[in-house]
């Protein structure tokens, strides 16, 4: 884990929540560069405002997703849901000192019914 917690977005990372995050996602999942966290604060629509997210975290199944919101529940910082960022109306963009989960790691098949041709997949968007 991160020694200390790093400054992001001009305000400081609580420690005890990037722990929490580190040990949801795991520690590669986490990122608090500032080039990183701008380029996922907004999707693609230029006129919507946006902030700063203090930390992007990317998670792999659905409990990663519910230990991130069980961390930022208890941490009182908002989550903003992001998938590919490709939307034109805003709803992905940051609000600052949020924290912003990007789905696009949730591309597994979790079932195939053969029968009838349906997919169920881990894919948030």
């Amino acid at each position: 884990m991160h020694a200390t917690a790093p400054t992001v977005a001009g305000s400081r990372v609580p420690q005890d929540l990037l722990d929490a995050l580190c040990a949801a996602v795991g520690e590669a999942n986490v990122d608090v560069d500032p080039d990183v966290t701008a380029a996922y604060s907004r999707d693609m629509m230029p006129l919507a405002p946006s902030g700063k997210p203090l930390v992007v975290v990317f998670p792999t199944d659905t409990a990663q997703v519910a230990a991130v919101v069980r961390a930022c529940a208890a941490a009182g910082v908002p989550i903003v849901p992001r998938g590919a960022g490709s939307g034109l109306t805003g709803a992905a963009n940051a609000v600052d000192g949020a924290v912003t989960v990007v789905l696009t790691k949730m591309n597994r098949i979790l079932e195939i019914d053969e029968a009838t041709g349906w997919r169920w997949c881990s894919r948030a968007w």
